[in-house]
């Protein structure tokens, strides 16, 4: 994209904003993990994945950490158009079968940027950050899964648009173009 996501702005809103306007209001916490060197995002609780790599393992087990509660809902800051419905059905379903990690999979794949995953993660993840093993779901098998079928999670978000994510500068103009549609009341 050539800028940092959380900071890009569709309709002049920074991105991050719009995240959090959709679901901020369900937490007691609220946490937004930087990669070392970046600037932090006023007024938000920042904390910093120091890793040299990069990999969305990183963000989140560092959320995890940081994080005081036993259940974290995990977040791309590029996916600005969260079912409020949907997070509070994850949410619910991982205190419900107090599953490790809750994930959606949406067109045969994984969301694990839009997932529950517990404290009990730590060790496993961390095991697999010392062996140079950075991809999310790598650690999946050696946990409590609980997996969301699209079929379920339509029931909530019937056109899928909580995983509707800005990567490229296409992606962008499609998002000014929802948001234009769907939230103008931001």
């Amino acid at each position: 994209m050539g800028h940092s996501k959380p900071h890009l702005l569709v309709n002049n809103k920074r991105l991050i904003d719009l995240v959090s306007f959709q679901i901020s209001d369900l937490f007691d916490e609220l946490l937004v993990v930087l990669k070392g060197g970046m600037r932090e995002i006023s007024p938000y609780r920042c904390v910093y994945d120091n890793y040299q790599d990069y990999s969305p393992l990183f963000g989140i087990y560092t959320g995890i950490l940081y994080s005081s509660s036993y259940y974290n809902f995990i977040i791309g800051c590029d996916m600005p158009f969260a079912s409020r419905e949907l997070v509070s059905f994850i949410l619910r379903e991982a205190e419900k079968s107090a599953a490790d990690v809750v994930v959606p999979v949406v067109r045969g794949f994984y969301e694990p940027l839009f997932a529950v995953y517990s404290k009990n993660c730590i060790p496993t993840i961390e095991r697999n950050i010392k062996n140079g093993v950075f991809k999310v779901t790598s650690f999946y098998d050696d946990i409590r899964l609980h997996v969301l079928s699209e079929e379920t999670i339509m029931k909530y978000d019937s056109g899928l648009q909580s995983f509707v994510n800005i990567n490229t500068r296409e992606d962008l103009r499609k998002a000014f173009a929802l948001y234009d549609r769907e939230k103008e009341d931001y």
